[in-house]
């Protein structure tokens, strides 16, 4: 939840709005906000988020994010959904990004490393 309202009070320095969702924080006005920033909690529930997500970035040790994932692949997306996954060059960090990335290619996601 800190790195949330860090990164919050970042974004607000450089003029973005940004909303923010955990647990006994879920800010209804947020969803008018230019980004919204949630904990891997709130962000894998089933929460339909209106309008939807289109970038999705995934900055946590996590192996199954299955559900994080349908936060941006929902049907009325106005454009082309992204994921960044950022990925730490640390041997646990890497042993569950390699199985991110199997549940990326089950869904059929186009994947770069090169970003």
């Amino acid at each position: 939840r800190d790195s949330v309202d860090r990164f919050r009070e970042e974004m607000k320095l450089r003029g973005i709005k940004a909303g923010v969702f955990y647990g006994g924080n879920s800010d209804p006005a947020s969803f008018a906000r230019d980004m919204c920033i949630a904990t891997y909690g709130i962000a894998s529930k089933g929460i339909d988020f209106v309008p939807p997500f289109t970038l999705l970035v995934l900055a946590g040790p996590r192996s199954d994010v299955r559900q994080a994932m349908g936060r941006v692949l929902q049907p009325q997306a106005p454009c082309m959904p992204m994921i960044l996954d950022v990925v730490d060059d640390v041997e646990p960090m890497v042993k569950q990004a390699e199985r991110r990335r199997s549940q990326y290619n089950a869904a059929r996601f186009f994947v770069r490393n090169d970003v």
